[in-house]
């Protein structure tokens, strides 16, 4: 997770199932990098083409993620 200078967080959030996992029953994510606005009540995929995103770091300036 990377909180914005704007107050915003991006994160990632996928379920990457271990065989070892005994919850089946979580409901599946996409393999997306999400923003949650500030008092947003739902984030919004932001990028959608990444293969297993895991992890994020942006600059103090937020110009890049």
């Amino acid at each position: 997770m990377w909180v914005s200078p704007k107050g915003g967080l991006y994160f990632t959030g996928p379920h990457y199932e271990r065989d070892y996992w005994t919850d089946q029953n979580r409901p599946p994510i996409g393999q997306c990098v999400y923003y949650l606005a500030p008092g947003a009540a739902q984030p919004t995929a932001v990028e959608t083409t990444l293969r297993k995103p895991n992890g994020l770091i942006g600059p103090p300036d937020g110009r890049t993620l």
